[in-house]
């Protein structure tokens, strides 16, 4: 079996992607590498502080740059 490569940098650059289930195990990571390819970053999770906690640990990892991950986007805009 062959590992999926990494994401090329920039590759996802201008495009804007909601990742549901977001605040751990493999949406986390996925938010990861495709904030670390230049995408805009939608995190979904069922609590606002989850989904908080995963912005905050994403951002980090990608050198303190939080201007491209959102978790307060999705709910806002879904909820009643």
């Amino acid at each position: 079996v062959r590992g999926l490569d990494p994401i090329e940098e920039d590759a996802a650059r201008g495009k804007v992607i909601v990742v549901t289930g977001a605040n751990s195990g493999i949406g986390k990571e996925a938010c990861k590498q495709l904030y670390a390819a230049g995408a805009t970053v939608l995190v979904a999770a069922r609590s606002r502080e989850k989904a908080t906690a995963a912005c905050e640990e994403i951002a980090r990892d990608a050198r303190g740059d939080a201007s491209r991950v959102d978790g307060d986007a999705v709910r806002d805009r879904i909820a009643p």
